[in-house]
């Protein structure tokens, strides 16, 4: 591919340029998760990361299952478990379901203790940037903002930040976020990028809330969700279809919560609740890649396409990248045959979540007699008692004596 003119920008001597067995442009959850990971192993690694210092961010609180199961095997779950609490799972509430669809972590087969976690951004972050500071090996620069990538003669891809450093990586991760600008500098534009709905939220103060389910409730206009915080705190946030943004612009996200979740509501407080931050807005992006590896190139987490964040599966499915290129790049090749196993995982677990977010997104955002059809259909099923043990057990990675149905599946991938 033929990167952008601004990204044949080169230093202007190569005596300039720091060779780097391995780079990561990006230092958020996946950046610092993997160059901790490889500092371990002994490959040393470079991370680059545009912001000086934390910035606080709304998204990102909810890590399912596989992703906490990551961080433990790469034994990092211990120094953030402080900034988290562990979930029971996600219950789902729709005037269409039977019951309540309860997604308890708890309940998977031979593995009790694979529970989700929640947790605010910034000081899991700020925990991560910590550890990369402790690992030999890993050199952690932040401020350091990518403002040009090229290819140099020998194929390999040289990076010149905005302070004037140069660096030659021998292979290069890119994992700076869904909007990625090295990705775009490489040339490796999306297929697909589009806001597929709108989330707004606010934490707030609520010391005697005792859930520790992921609550989401239908709305006429959405969806309500609250998710329990570390240190008597909660997140409430409503996602919306983008048709509907002036009608839910009238109305306050609390009103919102109170009328899908009332009962919740009065346990955080009702009347009396307190936020704690600003109300935030942010939109919920759909995007595809059409590669994600190239020689020495290999893109990871939202910077490899995401999905609609309804399900929340981000967080777990960057974790999970982790856990499949680390073998990979400790290896030492970087060529394009090598990480491709990378991309095909990538990709495999990309399709599957898309379908089940897709189905729930269709049931609880659009609205409308066909959402509430699908949403009836899902929800009797669910009720079936074969059901349940089956989606538990794919959930935890187990091998099932038979093939699950269609919508095993997508009640599979609420919880992965």
């Amino acid at each position: 591919m033929t990167p952008p003119a601004a990204s044949l920008e080169r230093p202007s001597t190569r005596a300039q340029v720091e060779d780097r067995q391995v780079v990561i442009a990006g230092g958020g959850l996946v950046g610092c998760t993997l160059a901790v990971a490889l500092g371990r192993l002994g490959v040393p690694v470079t991370v680059l990361e545009r912001h000086a210092s934390t910035p606080e961010l709304l998204r990102g609180e909810s890590i399912l299952p596989a992703g906490v199961e990551v961080w433990r095997q790469l034994g990092l779950l211990d120094a953030l478990e402080p900034h988290l609490v562990a979930t029971e799972g996600v219950e789902l509430r729709h005037p269409a379901f039977p019951a309540p669809l309860a997604l308890l972590h708890e309940r998977v087969p031979g593995a009790e203790a694979l529970r989700g976690r929640c947790g605010w951004r910034r000081p899991l972050y700020e925990a991560l940037r910590a550890a990369c500071r402790a690992t030999p090996g890993v050199d952690l620069r932040e401020g350091a903002e990518v403002v040009a990538a090229a290819r140099g003669d020998d194929r390999r891809v040289v990076l010149r930040t905005k302070d004037g450093h140069a660096l030659r990586a021998g292979v290069l991760v890119v994992a700076d976020g869904q909007g990625s600008r090295v990705r775009r500098l490489l040339g490796l534009a999306p297929l697909d990028d589009r806001v597929t709905s709108y989330v707004q939220g606010l934490v707030v103060r609520a010391p005697d809330y005792a859930r520790r389910r992921v609550v989401v409730g239908a709305h006429p206009l959405g969806a309500a969700f609250v998710f329990p915080f570390p240190g008597g705190m909660a997140r409430v946030t409503f996602e919306h279809h983008p048709e509907r943004r002036a009608e839910v612009a009238e109305r306050r996200p609390l009103d919102l919560l109170r009328d899908a979740l009332p009962d919740v509501w009065l346990e955080l407080g009702g009347e009396a609740i307190e936020p704690v931050t600003p109300l935030q807005v942010q939109p919920g992006r759909s995007v595809s890649v059409s590669t994600l590896v190239e020689d020495g190139v290999v893109l990871a987490g939202d910077a490899a396409g995401c999905l609609d964040p309804f399900t929340g599966h981000g967080m777990a499915l960057g974790l999970l990248d982790v856990a499949t290129l680390l073998p990979l790049l400790a290896a030492g090749d970087p060529s394009a045959a090598t990480l491709r196993a990378h991309e095909r995982a990538r990709l495999a677990r990309l399709a599957a979540r898309r379908e089940g977010t897709e189905a729930l997104c269709a049931a609880f955002l659009d609205g409308g007699p066909l959402a509430t059809a699908l949403a009836s259909r899902l929800g009797a099923r669910w009720a079936d008692p074969r059901v349940l043990p089956a989606v538990c057990a794919q959930a935890a990675g187990l091998d099932l004596p038979t093939t699950p149905t269609l919508a095993e599946r997508l009640f599979a991938l609420g919880v992965l």
